[in-house]
């Protein structure tokens, strides 16, 4: 009988090697995926790298490696993000955004959202009207069911004065990244993101209001001169 070092909650991967079960879960890093630590005797998690398409970066900081908090839709995940330190890379902010996490803070951030676990939330307000609290409690409820007050407090932080700001505050900041992304997501559906307003200069500038496409409108969907209709 062969025992697996390697276990997946998400996903059904068949019996591999550790090297390949965690290239396969390279660009699915918010599975649940750990691989058995002979050294200490329990399941552990692993490094995720952004750049480079996942691979290590060619001129890594060891120092800068952080434990990170990430929030998704199946938990919350205590892991260490890897950022890329070549020349000329991006920032945090902006790494962490092109790889669809949004980050809780601006100035050193340690905890972000999943894309799409703030669209998610979204579509449930709307639908269901379940509370930003709610949700947060489920999402614990889900990363750990016995202890979920401890949930995100326990892993030793590299930063941890930095860190126990925001994650015994995660709720806070949930409530503050979901209204800049509801912002954002309206801006970029009603055109804003995309300069609408030079399109249709008759509107007021930076209006955010959803127009009734019924309603009669000038220069959108009335004929020319109606103004002289009888």
């Amino acid at each position: 009988m062969v025992l697996s070092e390697e276990r997946c909650y998400d996903c059904n991967h068949p019996l591999s090697c550790s090297e390949c079960f965690i290239d396969a879960h390279r660009h699915n890093r918010m599975h649940w995926a750990e691989v058995w630590n002979q050294e200490h005797g329990f399941f552990d998690g692993y490094a995720q790298h952004l750049g480079h398409n996942g691979l290590p970066c060619p001129m890594p900081d060891s120092k800068e490696d952080l434990n990170f908090l990430i929030i998704d839709i199946n938990g919350i995940h205590n892991t260490k993000i890897c950022f890329c330190h070549c020349p000329g890379s991006e920032d945090r902010v902006i790494q962490l955004m092109r790889h669809r996490l949004f980050p809780a803070s601006l100035q050193r951030p340690v905890a972000a959202f999943m894309f799409q676990l703030l669209h998610h939330f979204h579509l449930l307000h709307l639908e269901s009207k379940a509370t930003k609290y709610d949700y947060m409690g489920a999402l614990r409820c889900l990363t750990d069911n016995v202890f979920t007050n401890e949930v995100s407090v326990r892993p030793p932080f590299a930063y941890l004065s930095q860190c126990l700001i925001i994650v015994q505050d995660l709720y806070s900041r949930f409530h503050i990244v979901t209204q800049v992304w509801t912002a954002l997501t309206a801006k970029k559906c009603l055109g804003q993101a995309h300069g609408i307003d030079e399109v249709l200069p008759h509107r007021p500038k930076e209006n955010l209001i959803v127009y009734c496409p019924a309603c009669p409108e000038p220069h959108v969907n009335m004929l020319p001169g109606w103004e002289q209709t009888a």
